[in-house]
């Protein structure tokens, strides 16, 4: 089966873990399913995710008020400090400001996280930063945070610094210091800078995946282009079959139009 970039897989759809995004997949909430205050992990990898305030599912996905909702969860085994991570999250803001969407996180009372994703309505641009350091990387100018956009996070380990793209592009900053105390042991939407209200975002998340390893760029674009890929149930061989085919039919149509 086929998905389109609206229709969400219903649970019980198997993910294919023949796919090549599904390689380190450990954790996948696409929002379509909960128990009470409990959000389904299509990866069967966490224990279901808890609903903190009034954060509920709906069509669109998760719906955090802006106040005191959120989404949280442990990490699941082997992402532990100093271990590669990727994070990928769809989502657009509802209220404006400067917004905490998602956070990777340390311990209670340690104030390190890998980044923290963020919104910037104010002067229209998409960010992720630690914490207590500078910008990691962000795609400024006409963007319009009440749309909907994809953030990517990739972590390889504490001496390199974040990757960070928006939209599927490749927007780190290359310079100044990696972040070398992250020591994780949750992961977060909707909590915004230390669940203060201020900063936590009335917004909708439409799905957040999470891997065990460094995802390449273009494998980073490969969600955005279709964010549900993984779950189609045919060999991987079949999409390049069909692109071929498809490109043999242009390169016809255009040598006829020539003639």
């Amino acid at each position: 089966m086929r998905f389109s970039q609206t229709q969400k897989p219903s649970l019980g759809t198997p993910i294919n873990r023949a796919h090549p995004l599904a390689k380190g997949l450990v954790g996948c909430w696409l929002f379509n399913v909960k128990s009470g205050n409990k959000s389904w992990d299509y990866s069967q990898n966490n224990p279901m995710a808890s609903l903190i305030g009034g954060a509920y599912e709906a069509v669109e996905g998760l719906y955090c008020d802006g106040t005191d909702d959120y989404f949280t969860t442990p990490l699941p085994p082997g992402l532990v400090y100093g271990n590669p991570v990727t994070v990928i999250i769809k989502s657009r803001l509802i209220n404006t400001g400067v917004r905490g969407l998602c956070s990777l996180q340390g311990v209670s009372g340690i104030g390190g996280a890998i980044m923290v994703a963020y919104y910037d309505q104010t002067n229209s641009r998409v960010a992720a930063c630690a914490s207590r350091g500078a910008d990691f990387g962000s795609r400024s100018g006409a963007i319009d945070c009440s749309l909907w956009h994809q953030i990517g996070i990739s972590f390889a380990n504490a001496t390199v610094r974040p990757r960070i793209y928006v939209d599927g592009l490749d927007v780190t900053v290359l310079t100044g210091d990696s972040w070398t105390d992250w020591g994780s042991n949750k992961f977060e939407i909707g909590s915004g800078y230390g669940y203060q209200a201020q900063y936590m975002p009335n917004c909708v998340v439409e799905f957040a995946y999470l891997w065990n390893r460094v995802l390449s760029p273009a494998e980073v674009q490969q969600p955005y282009i279709n964010p549900y890929a993984m779950f189609e149930q045919r060999p991987v061989w079949m999409d390049y079959v069909a692109a071929a085919v498809g490109n043999r039919r242009r390169r016809l149509l255009l040598t006829r139009r020539a003639a």
